[in-house]
């Protein structure tokens, strides 16, 4: 079921060109939410009772406080008025900006400019940022290909990452780059203070889905000699994007932008994330 995000805010220019409001959305998009505006409203009711339902029923508020709006200190108020969950509401506001006395005590996210919003918005809802082009990752190639080799080579790449407990954001990208060759470029930023993706880190993941594989019933195998480093920049030349996902303790946490990955990676993500809340 689609989560919805609704976005209060004064836009400083055309609503459908405001980089503020692109900022925003673009973040809550990758977290899974589909950004809702007032302007955006598709029904033919008064429009103050459906902006109030959305205040009301949305998973999630966001309020930029930024524009000093009347109508954002009204829907803001509206939501403290209901007793919504604090925690279904990220109150934004840009640094320099006075908060009213009203509402200055509750806890706002502060940002600089637009590439701080889009950290502290992922920040706050708990996923963080993209890997760069010039970061390293590894290209793992697989030969002796089953009918459903996307789908054992996501649950062996899985399977590696719980026993390794890796905590962080894994970007992963896949694609058949010759006949009979499958190749899976995995991008990784893990938790700096528990682990880091070094040398022997890879290695002992390369390790670990090797071994998966062995010990599977498919014919799909690693192979060693073709798998080597390569910065994210080729994979998001050469191969195409196939999901991207949080982890803790080895565990999936969130798919970021499951909307736009149908593969075999991101249904693994699902499953797994289903049956982990039952």
């Amino acid at each position: 079921m689609e989560k919805i995000a609704f976005v209060a805010m004064r836009f400083e220019s055309d609503p459908w060109r405001d980089k503020k409001y692109l900022a925003i959305s673009d973040v809550l998009i990758e977290a899974g939410f589909k950004a809702v505006r007032a302007d955006e409203i598709r029904t033919s009711g008064v429009s103050m009772d459906e902006v109030t339902h959305y205040l009301q029923n949305a998973d999630l508020v966001v309020v930029d406080l930024s524009g000093q709006s009347l109508n954002v200190s009204y829907e803001l108020g509206f939501c403290h008025g209901i007793g919504r969950n604090p925690e279904g509401v990220i109150l934004l506001c840009k640094e320099g900006v006075d908060i009213p006395f009203n509402y200055a005590h509750y806890r706002h996210n502060m940002y600089r400019d637009l590439r701080h919003l889009r950290t502290t918005l992922r920040y706050r809802l708990g996923i963080s940022t993209p890997l760069t082009d010039d970061q390293l990752g590894y290209a793992f190639s697989f030969t002796d290909l089953s009918r459903t080799y996307g789908a054992t080579v996501a649950e062996a790449v899985l399977d590696s990452l719980q026993a390794m407990n890796f905590t962080g954001r894994c970007e992963y990208y896949a694609g058949d780059t010759l006949p009979g060759l499958y190749v899976v470029g995995l991008a990784v930023k893990g938790d700096s203070r528990r682990q880091k993706s070094d040398d022997r880190w890879w290695m002992k993941l390369r390790q670990l889905v090797a071994k998966n594989l062995d010990e599977s019933e498919s014919t799909c195998r690693l192979d060693e000699i073709l798998s080597e480093y390569a910065e994210v920049r080729a994979f998001r030349q050469q191969l195409m994007p196939r999901g991207v996902a949080e982890f803790t303790d080895g565990h999936p946490k969130q798919l970021l932008r499951p909307a736009e990955e149908d593969s075999w990676f991101s249904w693994a993500i699902l499953d797994r994330l289903q049956h982990g809340q039952e």
